[in-house]
């Protein structure tokens, strides 16, 4: 959030536009002036080019020069290219001429998408925003872990900051560097909700206190934010092993590029989320109107915020009024560097954060597992059930943590060594313990952590097999210690537990038909996870299943 005054111009959109060049490496950029405003504003100088799998170089090549024009880069995991356009062409009519060619799967222009923040009007000196979603309850058992990095796509982070210094190495897409310093705010605020240190006598606490996070910068200094991008970021972050994004930035307009680049990182197991917008009206946004990401509204205590924007591709609620976060020491109306911010932008890191705990306790889940996870434990709001306004609900953190945690959740574990420095990369060195008095017993040899997961299987039903009517399903766990639990999920969503051998439970399939796939995560007493191999099984009728009648 920033006030009027330092709210930038929408009708000027001038924005850094990135592309991703030959290998992992450095980015092309083109400074250009919007040549629309508002939905629907793309670069004027370049469009993105997919051809289908297999198209020789040559053909690539061929279909370039036909037209006159050239790929001045590429973003390798996704096959798109990024190709310039010649100053006596217009973004239209070369995309129409490209989309002729049998061997082009997409040609679309670079379209500029816009950092979602909302003037705040009112002051809140009581910050009661975690207290409603039950983070205090989620943070008994988890303040996160060292192990779960924290994607922040934004306009970068204040690496200055004291509150968000568990920086890990990012990139800017805008310079092509390495150096993701926020010039907005906008980020830097984003990050401290979903990840500013909390119980270090500053500031306030985010959602999760210990996690990594990695500013990747997609966002100009005016709040636009370009699709290239975009397609590029998610990549880069999924292949350095971040498993949340949050992307708290929308526009009307789809972006193919953008969906492959979404549907790459979902593939290597991470969880996305993305504001709806800040419309106050009906429509699908996006990257929020992409399946596969969580997109998540804003509401007050009690309702949903009138800026909110609704429609199909709302998941989820968070807080998104008057939240106390990180800022820039310009944005900081005391000179204390937090500030409090509104907007889709401010509720969608509530639900990264949240999302990050859930990893933190059990890391053998994935994003749409995750994604399930927060939905079916949402408290809901609005007309009962998924509704427009509030998806399925406010999130509860406490309920989503109680979804995953081990039975016996163990008491919080000390905050997490400091990450390593962002620039020297350097360990930071803890102090060393004080020596026991002479008087303290001597302690006893401390024991080896268990570190070794649990073995899981599902013995029945059978792979291949056809099923119908109420199912038992049947899985067999061990240990080198305990078993505390065994999960079921059909689909990657939460089936139920069972506590105890045999590892059982009863599942309906009365809503389903066709193929599903089965799988089961067993946990130890310390946390320790193991994942079960899919059973793929078909769903049919009673019918379907009984043997033929004699004639």
């Amino acid at each position: 959030m920033m006030s009027r005054l330092m709210r930038p111009s929408w009708k000027l959109i001038f924005a850094t536009l990135l592309v991703l060049s030959l290998a992992v490496g450095p980015l092309a950029s083109a400074g250009a002036s919007d040549p629309r405003s508002g939905d629907g504003a793309y670069s004027p100088d370049q469009i993105l080019v997919s051809f289908k799998p297999g198209t020789a170089a040559w053909d690539r090549a061929g279909a370039h020069a036909s037209l006159g024009t050239k790929a001045k880069g590429r973003i390798p995991q996704i096959d798109v290219e990024i190709v310039d356009v010649p100053k006596d062409r217009s973004v239209e009519g070369l995309v129409k001429m490209y989309e002729k060619n049998p061997n082009v799967v997409f040609a679309e222009p670079d379209y500029v998408w816009e950092l979602e923040m909302t003037p705040n009007e009112s002051l809140f000196w009581r910050q009661s925003h975690s207290v409603d979603i039950g983070l205090p309850e989620a943070w008994d058992v988890t303040q996160g872990s060292p192990n779960v990095t924290i994607a922040i796509l934004d306009s970068g982070i204040d690496t200055t900051h004291p509150d968000l210094q568990r920086l890990v190495p990012g990139y800017d897409f805008g310079e092509g560097d390495s150096d993701p310093t926020d010039v907005n705010g906008h980020g830097t605020a984003v990050a401290g909700i979903a990840a500013q240190t909390g119980n270090n006598g500053i500031g306030y606490a985010g959602a999760n206190w210990v996690s990594p996070i990695m500013p990747v910068k997609v966002g100009a200094s005016d709040g636009t934010v370009p699709s290239s991008a975009v397609a590029a970021a998610l990549p880069f972050a999924a292949d350095r092993g971040a498993r949340v994004a949050n992307m708290s930035f929308s526009g009307a307009t789809y972006s193919s590029a953008v969906k492959s680049a979404v549907d790459y990182a979902l593939a290597k197991g991470m969880f996305l989320c993305a504001s709806t917008g800040n419309t106050g009206s009906e429509g699908v946004r996006y990257p929020a109107g992409y399946p596969g990401v969580v997109g998540v509204g804003s509401m007050s205590s009690t309702s949903v915020s009138s800026f909110s924007s609704y429609g199909s591709h709302v998941d989820l609620v968070a807080p998104g009024q008057g939240v106390y976060t990180t800022c820039l020491p310009k944005n900081s109306p005391y000179g204390d560097r937090y500030f409090f911010f509104s907007g889709t932008s401010a509720s969608t890191p509530y639900v990264a954060g949240l999302a990050s705990l859930v990893l933190s306790v059990n890391p053998a889940l994935n994003g749409t597992q995750v994604a399930e996870i927060l939905r079916s434990t949402a408290t809901d709001f609005g007309a009962a059930g998924w509704d427009k306004y509030y998806g399925w609900g406010r999130i509860d953190a406490a309920a989503a943590i109680r979804a995953v945690a081990p039975v016996d959740a163990p008491s919080p574990a000390p905050a997490a060594p400091a990450a390593p420095d962002p620039v020297t990369e350097e360990p930071v060195t803890e102090p060393e313990p004080e020596p026991a008095a002479a008087t303290d017993p001597v302690p006893a040899p401390e024991q080896p952590a268990d570190s070794i997961a649990p073995s899981v299987s599902i013995t029945s039903p059978a792979q291949n097999s056809v099923v119908s009517g109420l199912v038992t399903i049947r899985a067999e766990a061990g240990d080198e210690n305990a078993v505390a639990r065994v999960q079921f999920f059909v689909n990657g969503v939460l089936l139920g537990r069972s506590q105890s051998p045999p590892y059982t439970m009863n599942w309906n399939t009365k809503k389903y038909s066709g193929e599903q796939a089965l799988t089961a995560v067993a946990y130890d007493a310390a946390g320790n996870t193991g994942l079960s191999e899919p059973i793929t099984v078909t769903v049919g009728t009673a019918e379907k299943n009984a043997p033929p009648k004699k004639k």
